[in-house]
């Protein structure tokens, strides 16, 4: 059990959570007899999730990452594997109930991960994520609906998605990835690196798109990349180089530090990857010319490239994360991946060694 920057008592926490997480989902029935309640069902590979929303607050800061991922044929009968309740207090009138511990109310990110019940809350913007293990459902409230920031809007529910995903053997991957239905790369490296312009350029140049920042591993034999958002980020000077994807903005007046964030599903559907085997995996470094080439580097490299950034961004990550992504690592080749000035040229490497299993 693991707990965090707060006031969490391990030894009565399970006595204490469960009462809580029942009268959080009661918070949630009753905006939802107010403000009504709209379901929309999806998959991540072949588990299936709904989000269920107390009116419609929430919706357009949630729903629109998970837009190739929700199904508008999703059989409404079925039981899906996870079910997320999701609401906001300015627009239902219903706030989330007392926890019963004191948090710090000044607190960026709280995290506590125990064997049934994981929490992440966040006092900076008033919002409580948890997630009920034994279960599978979870609680999303929030105080104000546009108080969310956009790079949540572009990868909603991160931690109920990687808690979730894990019990069915799955990794979150802090990665982008792009391919085929016959394979597909994994692109890993910290920001800057040249990860998204390089999963963009080959959105643009025909490749199937699985992420961007963050998709889904499957540890089995052979690994599989699942896509989980269709969102990407980018900084204002790569963005100028993919004048092409302008129509798939969301913020167009970002400014400051805030990166431009992408659906991309608005504009490529039909490249919107549901999944692909992994058959190797770049680690993208702008190369300062106008080439783009490959050369092998060692598992090692690769997990030092991985490992930091996913754990860091996962709440309650550690070493069995480390130890799956290791594992990954070492079951594909991994290539260095100098990323050249010519935009165009990228796609086609990439294309190349997944057709004749060579890096160019």
């Amino acid at each position: 059990m693991q707990a965090s920057n707060s006031q969490i008592d391990t030894a009565a926490s399970a006595a204490a959570l469960e009462p809580f997480f029942a009268e959080t989902a009661a918070c949630f029935d009753h905006a939802a007899r107010s403000a009504g309640r709209r379901t929309h069902k999806g998959r991540v590979g072949p588990f299936s999730f709904s989000l269920e929303f107390a009116g419609p607050a929430l919706e357009p800061r949630i729903l629109p990452a998970f837009g190739h991922r929700i199904a508008a044929d999703a059989a409404q009968g079925a039981v899906p594997d996870l079910r997320v309740f999701l609401w906001d207090a300015q627009s239902t009138g219903v706030v989330a109930p007392v926890p019963p511990w004191e948090w710090g109310a000044f607190v960026r990110n709280e995290v506590f991960v125990g064997d049934r019940f994981k929490i992440v809350y966040k006092g900076d913007s008033g919002s409580l994520l948890m997630y009920d293990a034994g279960t599978r459902r979870a609680v999303c409230w929030v105080r104000e609906a546009d108080h969310i920031p956009y790079y949540e809007t572009g990868a909603p529910l991160l931690p109920v998605m990687n808690w979730w995903l894990e019990s069915k053997g799955c990794q979150l991957a802090h990665a982008g990835a792009v391919g085929g239905p016959d394979g597909g790369v994994l692109l890993v490296g910290r920001g800057g690196s040249g990860k998204s312009t390089t999963a963009l350029a080959c959105l643009a140049g025909g490749l199937e798109y699985a992420g961007d920042d963050y998709c889904v591993l499957a540890a089995t034999a052979p690994v599989r990349v699942h896509s989980l958002y269709c969102s990407a980020k980018l900084a204002a000077d790569s963005r100028d180089r993919l004048p092409g994807l302008t129509a798939a903005i969301y913020n167009p007046r970002a400014a400051g530090s805030e990166k431009t964030l992408y659906f991309l599903n608005r504009l490529f559907p039909d490249r919107m990857a549901t999944g692909f085997p992994l058959r190797a995996v770049l680690l993208p470094r702008i190369s300062g010319t106008a080439a783009t080439a490959m050369r092998p580097v060692s598992p090692a490299v690769a997990l030092r490239a991985l490992a930091p950034s996913t754990i860091f961004q996962l709440a309650g990550a550690g070493g069995a994360a480390l130890r799956t992504l290791a594992s990954i690592l070492r079951s594909v080749p991994c290539f260095e991946f100098s990323v050249g000035s010519d935009l165009a040229r990228i796609p086609e490497v990439v294309r190349s060694f997944l057709q004749n299993g060579v890096a160019l």
